[in-house]
């Protein structure tokens, strides 16, 4: 008869085990129908986001390997216009004249009136 009562006891405390697993079971599949849609748009707004700063950074890099390109440019113009050599045709463009000989005005020390 112990052997009875003990069988019992054991299937009562399985049958609230079962209930229990039922009822977390119902819970994840509860949680997982709302956390699988969730994550997937955070994984979809996350993506699209990374996608965007990684387009921005092409762009940045572009348009940095365009001004280094220009600033060769503008340092090799420079020398070349501030060397010696390309000094007279610099003047000649700028419509400079040379200058054969220099008169000066002399101005008069004596007085114009006298008291």
């Amino acid at each position: 008869m112990n052997n009875t009562l003990a069988l019992n006891y054991s299937s009562s405390i399985f049958s609230h085990l079962k209930i229990f697993k039922f009822l977390n079971l119902k819970l994840f599949l509860i949680l997982s129908l709302i956390l699988i849609p969730f994550l997937t748009a955070f994984y979809i707004i996350k993506v699209a986001s990374l996608a965007g700063e990684i387009h921005i950074f092409q762009s940045y890099k572009d348009e940095l390997g365009l001004l280094s390109r220009e600033n060769k440019m503008l340092e090799i113009t420079s020398f070349q216009t501030n060397s010696l050599e390309n000094i007279e045709t610099l003047v000649k463009e700028m419509g400079f004249e040379k200058i054969g000989r220099v008169h000066y005005i002399q101005i008069l020390t004596s007085p114009v009136v006298a008291k």
